[in-house]
C-alpha cells in the first residue's frame, strides 16, 4: 500500500492504509494472509472508510474483530464480522441468547448432550452459501457424512430451511451464538 502509517506499541502495532487505484481492500486480506508472521499473531482489519476522518471508526472496528475473534491466529476482517459487531453493539446478551434458544435451542442442546459439533456444521454450512461440497471440505468430512449431520440438523430445527424464509433466522442464531 503506497500511503500508510504506522505506530508500534509493546506487542501491538497499529497501521493506517490509503486504499486507492489499484489497491483493492480485497489484495490488502490477500497481501496479509500472506504474509510470515509469528505464530500466534492476530492481524485485525477494520472496514473501509470513506475517508481520514473515519479511520477511528475503522480502527475502533478492527479492535472490536480483533476482540471478538476466537481462533487467535490469522487475519480477522471486521466487514465478515459485521453482523457480531452490530448484534454486540446493539443487543444486550440475554436478547441475543433468547433468539438463539428460540431459533436453534434444540440443536444447541444436542451438541450440548451428545458432545456433537451440529452447530458448527450448520454454522459453515451457512457462511459457504448452503455449499454442501465446500463445507465438507472446510469440515474435513465427506459429503455423505455431512448430509447426515445436516439432515440431523434439519429435524431438530423444523426441517430443511431452504426455500422457507428461516434461512436468515438460523444463519444469524449461529453467528449470535458464537458470541
Amino acid at each position: 500500500v503506497p500511503h500508510s502509517a504506522s505506530y508500534a506499541n509493546n506487542a501491538e502495532l497499529i497501521a493506517l492504509a490509503s486504499l486507492g487505484g489499484s489497491a483493492t481492500r480485497q489484495v490488502l486480506l490477500e497481501a496479509l494472509r500472506a504474509l510470515d508472521v509469528p505464530s500466534g499473531s492476530v492481524v485485525a482489519v477494520g472496514p473501509t472508510g470513506r475517508g481520514i476522518s473515519e479511520a477511528p471508526w475503522s480502527l475502533a472496528e478492527a479492535r472490536r474483530a480483533f476482540d471478538l475473534d476466537t481462533t487467535g491466529r490469522g487475519v480477522v476482517d471486521a466487514d465478515t464480522l459485521a453482523v457480531e459487531l452490530l448484534a454486540g453493539e446493539s443487543l444486550d446478551p440475554a436478547t441475543r441468547e433468547g433468539f438463539v434458544q428460540r431459533q436453534l435451542g434444540a440443536v444447541v442442546e444436542h451438541d450440548r448432550l451428545k458432545k456433537s459439533e451440529l452447530m458448527r456444521t450448520l454454522a459453515v454450512w451457512l457462511d459457504t452459501g448452503c455449499n454442501t461440497a465446500q463445507a465438507a471440505r472446510e469440515l474435513h468430512l465427506e459429503r455423505q457424512s455431512l448430509h447426515h449431520r445436516l439432515q440431523r440438523i434439519f429435524e431438530l430445527c423444523g426441517g430443511d430451511p431452504r426455500g422457507s424464509g428461516r434461512l436468515a433466522a438460523l444463519h444469524l442464531a449461529t453467528r449470535l451464538e458464537r458470541l
